[in-house]
């Protein structure tokens, strides 16, 4: 019995103690739940003294240059940084800038997408400055031409809603279209355009008074969602002190015209710019006015109502975002908007017509005789959100290099033999652990993977694509994780890329899956099972409908509609194609190991050819609008007749080839197992100039982005080219 007690004492002490340890907090209590953790990762707000800003090809980019040296006098800095509509939202988004200025179609069709930011003001309209002028024989243009970079696509869709829009790289591309006769018609800015093409070409439509056209600032995300933070005490100063400077330079219109004409006078001319006619057809706007005229445009529904317009110009994976919160103000920026402009409400009409099937002539200026082409312009394309380029090609129609400027060398130790990837910053290389990133601008950067590559980095020229044990990600030209995606396994990916979508394969073990990937914010549009690993990557193919198509270990061939994944055709091979495919021209072009080519229908999966090269091959193929290119083991490039598989010519180079032939305009480059990189013309194949990358050894495809290519040898070097 004194036994018991003696532990019933003993369990009661203990039971004392325990409870003093828990309300003491020496121990944790197990039924006390504390905050759930969010596991989104947050984004680290980085402290920086400069605002930057973006501006489309628009008058507000003149404001702004002479608003730059307005600010610097006043020890405030504001970076003009250079407007790529292809990366700008994602810029925007990540907090890389900090303002973009564009007109408002393109940030209603980005803003849903992108979620980028908040609609600050109207910064102006166009009342007359865009004109879409015509060929004078032109009943019905088939094609319209605008400049890339002045983000006046969706005016030229609502102005000709039945016509292809096709994108130039500067407004004088765009003029020598239309006066070359490449496009019908060409929507252009009326300030800076020849003065003799008013006289040549009839003007369908224009902006006006009644109709106008408005440009938007867009505040990027994080800085309206951390507008009080004090990491941004430096850039709110800034934009405060040039939303004063843009209001006192837009109230030079009214009371000193001649002092805003010499303000900006410097920029215009080295723009090329009339500033008579651009004031005359343009109505700049200060931050009170222009903040209560788009408050107004969203009261009256104006947003919604372009973003249906989009949609019937034919404008592909749009979303609807919530308005009330792409046009909330933060309370930290309202002063900003104090006494600066007048603010009350107007009546000023805003673009919301409603495209017509056929457009009417709204004036017709004395025509003279219909030009001759000064040159052979060959008809722009215009692949659209829909279409590929055909596998290994470059985008555009420029030539590959026959002379290669001084290399810079970026040092991978380790690095993988693939390619590497190049975006509008920087290139990137991989190795089994690390990514290695190199840019014009900013120190390098060696940042960890995590898990193993599995194949080449992708980029489709705004951020970079990894495919990676168990993993698919995106990375920011600043080396940060934008988004990833689980796996069950391991992921091959494309040999080309579409802006808008991913398609990667991925081996899980006894069997595969594709996936189609939004490239924005890594949302799986859709995914299918495979019966069989992937053999290879996925290729895409453009016709009517869009493809895409895998081989699989099973030696099945079988293709899905790239836009929404059903599934079209299958064709059995009589082996797997461990080599990736290629297609392009409406043909899928298949390579076997021992020397086989077999060549099929891209509609329905049908083998058209089949060619014996009698050698070793072991790079993927590349199709031409003539025939396929196939490089050797034997040495020789050859080039197939794409009709019946016969050899239309073939070019000896000095190594063996493991790598596939790269295509721009009408030449190939083509690298060897030698360490050079040879230009060929694609007519005859005659040799044109060869680089020597490396002393000896493998060097990768050659990757291209405008005007900056890269490639890495076998040393783990990557060489890195600009023009």
């Amino acid at each position: 019995m004194k036994k018991l007690l003696n532990f019933l004492l003993l369990l009661i002490l203990v039971g004392a103690l325990l409870f003093l340890a828990v309300k003491a907090k020496f121990i944790p209590n197990p039924l006390e739940r504390g905050p759930v953790s969010d596991p989104t990762p947050q984004a680290t707000l980085v402290s920086r003294d400069e605002l930057r800003v973006a501006v489309a090809e628009r008058p507000e980019k003149l404001l702004m240059s002479s608003l730059k040296r307005l600010l610097k006098v006043k020890n405030q800095q504001l970076e003009l940084v250079d407007y790529n509509p292809d990366t700008v939202w994602l810029e925007l988004a990540g907090g890389e800038i900090d303002l973009v200025i564009v007109p408002l179609g393109e940030a209603v069709k980005a803003q849903g997408r992108f979620k980028a930011g908040s609609f600050l003001f109207f910064t102006g309209l166009s009342t007359g400055l865009d004109q879409l002028l015509a060929s004078p024989k032109a009943e019905q243009p088939k094609n319209v031409a605008v400049q890339h970079k002045a983000s006046t696509d969706f005016l030229a869709r609502q102005m000709l809603p039945e016509a292809d829009v096709v994108s130039a790289e500067s407004l004088k591309e765009v003029e020598s279209w239309l006066k070359g006769g490449a496009v019908e018609a060409a929507l252009v800015d009326t300030s800076a355009n020849s003065p003799d093409l008013l006289k040549t070409f009839k003007v369908l439509k224009k902006t006006s008074p009644e109709s106008p056209m408005p440009t938007v600032a867009v505040l990027s995300r994080q800085f309206a969602d951390n507008a009080s933070e004090k990491e941004y005490d430096k850039r709110r100063e800034v934009l405060f002190a040039a939303l004063d400077s843009w209001a006192g330079l837009v109230s030079y219109l009214d009371t000193q015209p001649e002092l805003l004409k010499s303000t900006v006078n410097k920029e215009a001319e080295q723009a090329g710019i009339n500033v008579d006619r651009l004031l005359a057809d343009y109505t700049f706007l200060p931050p009170g006015k222009g903040r209560s005229m788009l408050l107004e445009a969203h009261r009256k529904d104006m947003l919604k109502q372009t973003l249906d317009l989009l949609v019937l110009a034919g404008v592909e994976n749009l979303s609807a975002p919530d308005w009330d919160a792409s046009v909330n103000l933060p309370t930290a920026l309202d002063r900003g908007f104090e006494d600066r402009g007048d603010g009350t409400a107007t009546t000023q009409p805003f673009p919301v017509a409603t495209p017509e099937q056929s457009p009417t002539p709204v004036a017709t200026p004395e025509v003279a005789t219909t030009p001759t082409p000064t040159s052979t312009t060959a008809p722009p394309t215009n692949p659209g959100p829909s279409s590929f380029l055909p596998t290994h090609h470059r985008p555009g129609s420029s030539d590959m290099p026959t002379s290669w400027p001084e290399a810079e060398k970026l040092s991978a130790p380790g690095a993988l033999t693939m390619h590497p990837a190049v975006s509008s910053k920087r290139v990137m290389v991989l190795t089994r652990d690390k990514y290695f990133m190199k840019g014009s601008e900013g120190p390098d950067l060696q940042l960890p993977t995590g898990s193993e590559p599995t194949t080449p980095p992708l980029s489709d020229g705004r951020q970079f694509y990894l495919g990676l044990e168990n993993k698919i990600a995106a990375i920011s030209n600043t080396g940060k994780e934008v988004w990833k995606v689980d796996v069950q396994g391991r992921p091959l990916g494309l040999q080309q890329l579409n802006q808008e979508r991913l398609f990667y394969a991925v081996n899980e073990g006894d069997r595969g899956r594709l996936y189609c990937i939004d490239t924005v914010d890594g949302e799986i549009l859709w995914e299918n099972v495979l019966t069989s690993p992937p053999a290879s990557g996925p290729v895409l193919g453009n016709g009517k409908t869009p493809l895409v198509i895998v081989a699989d270990q099973e030696g099945q061939l079988q293709a899905w509609n790239a836009t929404d994944g059903t599934w079209q055709w299958k064709t059995q091979l009589q082996d797997a194609a461990y080599i990736t495919p290629a297609a392009g021209y409406g043909h899928l072009v298949i390579v076997e190991p021992q020397g086989t080519v077999r060549f099929f229908d891209l509609k329905e999966g049908k083998q058209i050819w089949d060619a014996d090269l009698g050698t070793a091959l072991g790079a993927s193929p590349t199709l031409t609008s003539t025939g396929v290119l196939i490089p050797a083991k034997d040495t020789y490039l050859y080039h197939l007749s794409g009709t019946n598989g016969s050899i239309r010519w073939k070019q000896r180079l000095s190594h063996p080839m493991s790598e596939p032939a790269m295509v721009g305009g009408q030449t190939i480059l083509q690298s060897d197992e030698g360490g050079k990189v040879h230009t060929l013309r694609i007519g005859d194949g005659s040799l044109v100039s060869s680089q020597t990358v490396a002393n000896d050894g493998w060097v990768s495809r050659t990757i291209f982005h405008e005007s900056t290519w890269a490639t890495v040898d076998q040393a783990g070097n990557c060489w890195i080219f600009r023009n």
